[in-house]
C-alpha cells in the first residue's frame, strides 16, 4: 500500500473515487428518482438532517426539501434549478438555509432517471452577513445608532414628509 500511495499507482476510477468524494464531501447531496423517492444521501446529508440514512432512503424528498414543488424544478420536464436560497428541514422540523442545486440523472440513452441535489448549509454566511449589516449602522462598543442610521433615518422621515420643504445642513 505505501509504494502503491508513494508512486502514484492508485487508479483513480469513477469506481474508486467516487464513495471517496460522496463521503468527503462538506455539502449534503441527495439523489432521488424520477417519483421523488430518496436513493442515496451522503453523510452530510444525514447529518444535516439528523437521521440516519437508512431513515432517509426511501422517503419522499419533499419531507426534507418541503419547497421542492414551488422551486423550478419539475422531474418530469427536467425544469432544474442552477442555484436556489432554500431550506432543507431536519429530523425536528427546523429549517436550515441552504442553497439548493440540482442537475438530472440520466441513464446511457440519456432518459431521465432522477435529480441529483446538492444543498450548501449557508448558516454561518447569514449570520456574517447580519453582523456585517449590524456593523454598518450601530456603534460595535456601545450598540447605538450610528451617523449612518441617523442621517438615513432623517432622510426617510424628510422624504416621507411633503410638507417640509427645507434642507438639511450638518
Amino acid at each position: 500500500a505505501f509504494t502503491t500511495w508513494n508512486y502514484r499507482l492508485v487508479d483513480y476510477s469513477p469506481e474508486y473515487a467516487a464513495p471517496k468524494v460522496l463521503e468527503t464531501m462538506s455539502d449534503a447531496l441527495i439523489v432521488c428518482d424520477t417519483d421523488g423517492e430518496i436513493q442515496l444521501a451522503n453523510e452530510t446529508a444525514a447529518k444535516k438532517i439528523g437521521h440516519r440514512r437508512d431513515k432517509i432512503l426511501g422517503s419522499d424528498i419533499e419531507e426534507y426539501l418541503p419547497e421542492i414543488t414551488e422551486l423550478p424544478v419539475k422531474v418530469r420536464d427536467v425544469e432544474l434549478l442552477e442555484e436556489k436560497r432554500t431550506f432543507l428541514l431536519d429530523a425536528n422540523g427546523n429549517e436550515i438555509d441552504v442553497i439548493l442545486s440540482s442537475s438530472p440523472l440520466t441513464d446511457a440513452q440519456n432518459r431521465l432517471t432522477g435529480i441529483v441535489f446538492i444543498a450548501r448549509d449557508i448558516r454561518e454566511r447569514l449570520e456574517a452577513e447580519e453582523r456585517i449589516q449590524q456593523l454598518e449602522y450601530y456603534n460595535s462598543v456601545t450598540g447605538l445608532p450610528n451617523r449612518k442610521y441617523f442621517l438615513e433615518e432623517i432622510g426617510e422621515t424628510l422624504d416621507d414628509n411633503d410638507e417640509y420643504s427645507g434642507e438639511l445642513y450638518y
